[in-house]
């Protein structure tokens, strides 16, 4: 299938999906396209194809977790700015903190990316509870195979 969902209206694409998912284990299906999102809500296999030669195959699951170094998570909290970036930074393990977006009047979102190596979700959490600010969202954030295929052909790291 070549772009089975593209020009499709929302009802459409879910009932492609669906069709394509209930073939599962009865057929194998070839889906080529460059929308992967599509692949990862249709596929339990992927192959990823640069310049003529594959670079890749693997569930989508393993080819996320096996291309991150680094885990991504998504805070979002009541407090002074400066005072997050900063002491956020201070723990151990962290490469980055970066701001997304002011949500509202003294509320902040960020992407805090990690080395991977040690699990700091406890300490953030720590950091937040100890200077009294409100944590109102905090989740680890996927690596999506968008973000894998960019890394596999452009030799990005993430």
């Amino acid at each position: 299938m070549d772009e089975p969902t593209v020009g499709l209206d929302p009802k459409q694409i879910r009932e492609i999906r669906n069709l394509i998912k209930s073939m599962k284990g009865e057929r194998t299906i070839i889906l080529s396209t460059h929308i992967l999102p599509e692949v990862a809500m249709t596929c339990d296999r992927v192959i990823v194809i640069n310049e003529g030669k594959i670079i890749a195959q693997d569930e989508v699951k393993n080819l996320t977790d096996s291309n991150s170094k680094s885990t991504r998570i998504y805070l979002e909290v009541e407090a002074p700015r400066q005072e997050v970036l900063d002491e956020i930074n201070r723990i151990k393990g962290i490469e980055e903190i970066r701001e997304e977006t002011k949500v509202d009047e003294g509320v902040h979102s960020y992407i805090i990316t990690t080395d991977g190596k040690k699990d700091v979700r406890r300490d953030i959490v720590a950091k937040i509870v100890k200077n009294n600010w409100g944590l109102l969202e905090f989740k680890r954030q996927q690596l999506s195979l968008e973000d894998v295929f960019l890394k596999l052909v452009t030799k990005e790291e993430l």
